[in-house]
Order: structure tokens, then C-alpha cells, then sequence
């Protein structure tokens, strides 16, 4: 019994990790064991759980009527026997999957009856996911029908949700509940409260990135908790097997007794030795085989997270919009992860915002842009730093420090180039500053390119270190501002297979000026594509892109 008890709740566990690594195949196999094991013992709670569980990879793979059954399997069995905890899950569950199927009227009774569970627990964490549940859902309905009422409710439940996860210090819940409060308040027109909560927003990135670290170890523990799992399993196994062995044997020496035949008994054990010798080794490679396997797939799964990681950290396109206006990024790393990054924020009256291109690219390229996008904030944020060159010191300054950089010979020279803006609104002035990564300002009259120059100098260690220059320059109404990366140019195609080059790029920007900045993206990225596809040599991409476009529509 008590056997059976745990290895059902071992196959759950380890369904559990499959489930977080999107492995819903194999999830729902180990749930189904546990299922049936829980059955055999007449478990109900076993039972409602394991129901829930398989309910949980149905909604994930889209099949909502389904998954439904199962949740209201579970639901009547765990309020047979006041299983509250698994009562609000069910709730929960079934309002998220009505909502997908977009009967927001059933999805609100759900989620509130969920809050009502919550509230009856006294458990601030199910609040909180009751409270995001409901205003993303008043949100969605906000944009159908009835957008004053509908919004006004999602401010009600977003604002619970912000104060919540503020008093409990949860990070990544508070920033999502200031994203939400951020898509509230742009709705309502409210761009003070809109940009404040954008802010937030942003500045929430390098705390959750902490945290992230620590989400990292988690699954590595998990992963080991999976492993740990399955051994316990295998004990039970051979625990059975030992105990059919042992009457096996028993009836081996009641025969080789009756029948006096010691020779044939040491013969016996010779051969078993051999196997057991035989069978070890095979085990050995087995076990070696497995064991890279998971190395590769731990490599994989960790640079995937890194993404995820990075993506945190970059602006979003809310939040870009909200600071910039009217703009486009093409962004394509070479591989899953990259070193260049984008930066945007706004300091009193000045925008402000950047292109950067580190050292490499891939898993050493995202660290360098994750110190660069860490200290950028630092440096412009927190000490309110306006002039382009003043950042750019500080910056090289911080990197010098955090690389631990002398200058000595043979040392590794890790650094970046990046192109640095500030919009003066007032005066509709922008500085500019650039560590071997120009700027572009097409002019709306003229029709001409004005190519800001920069320092030749990256930023980190380097022979000659002045102080970057700050270069000013008047803008106008329709002046659009182009800052990029080497690699959209560096990119080998074409007829000959050689570079795209600069040229090229300000000659598609001639024709396509006009267009709006979307539609310019397009253009860029589908040139590009021709540019490396459409000819007899297909080249792989070379180097991470990044090409960000703003136009001055103040």
C-alpha cells in the first residue's frame, strides 16, 4: 500500500517536470500511471489531483472541451471532500479555458468564484493570481464591448493586484501587474500614469533578471528531483523483483538439495557471475549514452532560458512606443541568443536611446549586453545623466571595471560600439555620441543623409581613451534617425556573394523613406533575404542584426 502510495506520487513529480519542459507527451503518460494507481486505492484526493493534472496538458494543447471534463472530474470529487486548495485550481483552470473559447461571461463567474477561495484561505498568492486573472480578462473584454465599464473594472483588480504583490516583494508578479496597469492606462488615454507604470515596468527588468538566476537553479534542481524520482522508482522495482528472486532461489536449493547435485549448483553460479558481469557493462554504456544525452539537452534548455532572459530585459514594444513614437527595430541574432541589444528611456525632457554591438555574439555576446543594458540604466537612470558623451564615459568606465581590464599585454580586449541619442523636446536639439557606431539622419526637405561621425574607440580598454565627443544637431518635424549595427551590412549575398554594404542600405532608404516605419522594416528585412537566398549561393547569416529607425512626429 504504502508502495503503490509512493510511486504514484513519484510518476505525478515527474509528469510535473515534463509538463515545465513542454514535453506534454510524456507528462501525460506518468499522469495517467498515477491515475490509475490512485484509482486502484480508491485515493479520491490521488484521483481529483492526477484529474487536474492531465486536464492542465489538455488546455495546453488547445483542446479546451476536454480538458474541461477533467477539471469538473476533479472539481466534484474535491468538494466531496472539501479539497479547497484543488477546488480553486479547478476554478481557475475552467475560467482560463472558457476565456480562450471567448465565453467571458462563464470565464468571470469562474475566476470570481476562485476569488472567493482565495479570500476564504486567507492565501495572498492565489489572491493575487485571482486578481491579474480578472483584470486581464476585463482588459481583453474592454477592447468588444462596453470600454468604460470594462476598463474600469480591470483598474479595480490590476491596482489590488500591484499594491499586493508590493507589499509581498514579488517581483515577477509586480512587474507584470505594472505591465497591465501600463495597457489600463494607455487605453484610458492617462499617459502620465501610462508612462509611470511603463517605467516601473522597465526598471523592474534588472531585479527580475536576479531572479531569473535563481529560476535557473530551480529547474536544475527539478531536473535532479526528476532524476531522483525515477531511481526511487527503479528501487521499488528491484525491491519486487529481489523478493521474486528470493523464492526462486528458494525453490533452487530445495531442488539442488533433493537432488544432491553440488557440481551443477557451482556451474549455476558461474554462469550467473558472468551475466551479472555482462549485463554491468552493458548498463555502464547505457548509463554513459544517457548521461550526454542530458548534457546536450541541458546545454540547449540553458541557452533557451537565456533567451527568455534577455528578452525580459529589452524594452518592450509598449514601452518603446510610448518613448519613441512612430519606430521600427529589426532585430535577428545569429544564434538563439545575442550581443547586440536596443535601449530606450526618457530623462525629464530628453529621449533617450541606443544601439549596441558587443564583442561576439551567441552565450559570451548576451552577457556583455546584459552588463551594458545593467549599466546604461545605472548610469542614465539612476544618476539622470542627459549628454550622450557623459554616458558613454561612465559606461566604459563601469565595463573597465566589471572586466577587470588593464591593458596589459595579450589580454582579452571584450568590449562594445554603440551609437547613443538624446532628444531635447524642448528645443528639438538631439546630442549624440558613438564609439565606432555611426548615426544617420535622413532630412525630410533635402532628401539628404547627415552621417553623425563617431570616436574611434569602443567602449572598454583601449591605447588612446579622451572623453567621448558630443555632437549636436537640429532636427525637424519628418527627420527620421537610423542607428545600426554592422551586421545588416556585413552580410554576404548577391550575385558575387560579397557584403550588402552602407551604400546599398542608404539607397533602399532613398526609395523607401516615405513609407511608414513599419513598412520600412519589411522592406529591410525581405531585401536582406534576397539579398542572401535569391542566388546560386546561400549564405548563412555572419553576425547578430539590429537596425532601429525613429521618427521625429513629436
Amino acid at each position: 500500500m504504502a508502495d503503490k502510495t509512493l510511486a504514484s506520487q513519484l510518476y505525478r513529480n515527474i509528469g510535473n517536470v515534463y509538463f515545465e519542459q513542454n514535453l506534454f507527451n510524456k507528462a501525460t503518460d506518468y499522469y495517467t500511471q498515477s491515475l490509475n494507481i490512485e484509482i486502484k486505492l480508491g485515493n479520491k484526493k490521488g484521483i481529483a489531483e492526477s484529474y487536474t493534472c492531465i486536464g492542465g496538458v489538455l488546455m495546453q494543447d488547445k483542446k479546451y472541451e476536454k480538458s474541461n471534463q477533467y477539471f469538473y472530474k476533479s472539481l466534484k470529487i474535491s468538494e466531496q471532500i472539501s479539497y479547497k486548495r484543488l477546488i480553486y485550481h479547478c476554478y481557475i483552470n475552467i475560467g482560463i479555458n472558457t476565456e480562450l473559447q471567448g465565453n467571458y461571461k462563464k470565464s468571470n463567474a469562474e475566476f470570481l468564484k476562485g476569488l472567493k477561495i482565495a479570500e476564504e484561505i486567507g492565501d495572498k498568492q492565489m489572491l493575487i493570481n485571482s486578481y491579474i486573472n480578472l483584470t486581464e480578462l476585463y482588459l481583453l473584454i474592454s477592447n468588444k464591448e462596453d470600454k468604460s465599464f470594462n476598463l474600469k473594472k480591470a483598474l479595480e483588480y490590476g491596482e489590488k493586484s500591484y499594491l499586493l504583490t508590493e507589499k509581498l516583494n514579488l517581483l515577477p508578479l509586480q512587474k507584470e501587474s505594472a505591465g497591465l496597469l501600463r495597457k489600463i492606462y494607455t487605453n484610458l488615454n492617462n499617459l502620465p500614469l501610462a508612462l509611470k507604470y511603463s517605467e516601473i515596468y522597465i526598471s523592474y527588468s534588472d531585479s527580475v533578471f536576479n531572479e531569473d538566476k535563481t529560476k535557473i537553479i530551480s529547474e536544475m534542481e527539478s531536473k535532479y528531483s526528476n532524476e531522483k524520482n525515477k531511481i526511487e522508482l527503479e528501487k521499488l522495482a528491484e525491491k519486487n523483483e529481489l523478493q521474486e528472486l528470493k523464492v526462486n532461489k528458494q525453490k533452487i536449493v530445495i531442488y539442488f538439495f533433493i537432488a544432491g547435485s553440488l557440481l551443477f549448483l557451482l556451474f549455476t553460479i558461474l554462469i550467473y557471475r558472468l551475466f551479472k558481469h555482462k549485463k554491468n557493462a552493458n548498463e555502464i554504456i547505457i548509463e554513459k549514452n544517457i548521461l550526454m544525452s542530458e548534457q546536450a539537452d541541458t546545454i540547449n534548455e540553458s541557452i533557451n532560458y537565456a533567451k527568455r532572459i534577455q528578452q525580459v530585459i529589452f524594452p518592450s514594444d509598449d514601452s518603446l512606443k510610448l518613448i519613441l513614437g512612430e519606430y521600427f527595430i529589426l532585430f535577428k541574432a545569429k544564434d538563439i541568443i545575442s550581443g547586440d541589444f536596443y535601449w530606450a528611456t526618457k530623462v525629464n525632457n530628453y529621449l533617450i536611446f541606443a544601439v549596441a554591438d558587443c564583442t561576439g555574439h551567441g552565450v559570451p555576446g548576451a552577457l556583455m549586453s546584459m552588463l551594458g543594458i545593467s549599466y546604461l540604466n545605472e548610469n542614465v537612470l539612476n544618476k539622470n545623466v542627459e549628454r550622450p558623451s557623459q554616458a558613454l564615459n561612465l559606461l566604459r568606465l563601469s565595463i573597465i571595471k566589471a572586466l577587470n581590464q588593464k591593458g596589459e599585454e595579450g589580454e582579452q580586449k571584450d568590449g562594445l560600439d554603440i551609437a547613443l541619442c538624446a532628444i531635447n523636446l524642448d528645443t528639438m536639439e538631439m546630442d549624440y555620441a558613438g564609439a565606432y557606431m555611426p548615426c544617420y539622419i535622413l532630412k525630410k526637405e533635402t532628401k539628404d543623409f547627415i552621417k553623425l561621425i563617431p570616436d574611434k574607440m569602443p567602449i572598454g580598454i583601449h591605447p588612446s581613451m579622451p572623453n567621448f565627443t558630443n555632437q549636436t544637431v537640429k532636427l525637424d518635424k519628418g527627420d527620421i534617425i537610423y542607428l545600426m549595427s554592422d551586421g545588416y551590412q556585413d552580410q554576404f549575398g548577391g550575385p558575387k556573394n560579397k557584403k550588402f554594404s552602407i551604400n546599398q542600405i542608404q539607397n533602399t532608404l532613398l526609395e523607401i523613406h516615405e513609407k511608414p516605419l513599419l513598412e520600412q522594416k519589411e522592406i529591410l528585412y525581405s531585401s536582406l533575404k534576397r539579398w542572401k537566398n535569391d542566388h546560386q549561393i546561400k549564405s548563412e547569416q555572419t553576425d547578430d542584426i539590429t537596425f532601429l529607425g525613429v521618427k521625429i512626429d513629436f
